[in-house]
């Protein structure tokens, strides 16, 4: 959680942060710490969108827009949700578990973050990428 914090402390508008990994592998809490570092008042809201597919959250240092792609059929499915646009936001912070669903999506300047279980040793994280939106290109189809 604490690694979250600091990634709502430090992260600017535009950025978009695509985690992947196992269920139960520390996704949306890592969101839950990321919305807390945001000074996103009501944490208690912070909940995975599975089913609704995005939940946004205001109220904080910047908004936060939490989206969740397991239940995604495709990438076309998510072009008619809209959810192209909504990982285009510049005036929020997005986060998107199961990116690895429909990485066209994504922007190529996203932070992933791939969470996987290291048994009794806990949960690990690894991080690649840029924090500094530039182009809003996508990755391949």
């Amino acid at each position: 959680m604490s690694l979250a914090r600091a990634f709502g402390q430090s992260v600017g508008p535009g950025t978009v942060l695509a985690l992947v990994g196992e269920l139960g592998a520390g996704k949306t809490t890592f969101v839950q710490g990321l919305a807390a570092g945001l000074r996103i008042p009501d944490l208690r809201q912070v909940l995975s969108p599975t089913f609704t597919l995005v939940n946004e959250y205001g109220g904080g240092r910047l908004p936060l827009v939490h989206l969740d792609f397991y239940r995604l059929a495709g990438v076309e499915a998510g072009i008619a949700l809209g959810l192209e646009e909504q990982t285009a936001r510049q005036d929020a912070v997005v986060a998107v578990e199961w990116a690895d669903r429909a990485p066209a999506l994504i922007p190529n300047d996203a932070v992933w973050l791939r969470f996987a279980w290291q048994g009794r040793a806990g949960r690990s994280v690894s991080v690649t990428g840029t924090s500094r939106p530039s182009s809003r290109r996508r990755g391949p189809t």
